[in-house]
């Protein structure tokens, strides 16, 4: 069909921890974060307007956030997008794992908001509290 409004795309990725020196973070299946965003932006057509991580864990957020920064260059128009869960972590068998550890809204929204991306949205397990958490977050900044 025909659009009479432009289409606007986030292109974002599933990324976890690598143990290889000279990258902390790639996709899941161990591409490197820095290499496609910069594949990304060198070659973006016009209606991906944003690159970033969903469903991450939020403590590598900021890693991911740099990795994908680092990737775009400083002249890149792609906006940061970032989508973190709420830090529980998955467990095979499909069950989240229970922990008396668990990562309050509060921590939650400290570690997304030193990410300083543009779209910010929450993953499995977040809810309303970590949305009102990183609000007010930006209402003190």
């Amino acid at each position: 069909g025909h659009y009479s409004t432009p289409l606007s795309a986030i292109l974002s990725f599933q990324c976890r921890e690598t143990t290889e020196a000279e990258s902390s973070v790639c996709l899941a299946d161990g591409t490197s974060l820095s290499l496609v965003a910069s594949e990304v932006s060198g070659n973006a057509l016009g209606h991906i307007t944003a690159i970033g991580a969903n469903c991450i864990d939020p403590r590598i957020a900021l890693k991911c956030a740099k990795e994908i920064s680092n990737g775009l260059g400083p002249t890149s128009e792609l906006s940061l997008w970032l989508c973190p869960n709420s830090g529980e972590k998955w467990q095979s068998g499909w069950v989240w794992e229970q922990s008396n550890q668990t990562m309050l809204p509060q921590e939650w929204a400290c570690l997304v908001a030193h990410c300083n991306a543009k779209f910010v949205g929450g993953c499995c397990r977040t809810n309303p509290r970590h949305t009102r958490a990183l609000q007010s977050l930006k209402e003190k900044s």
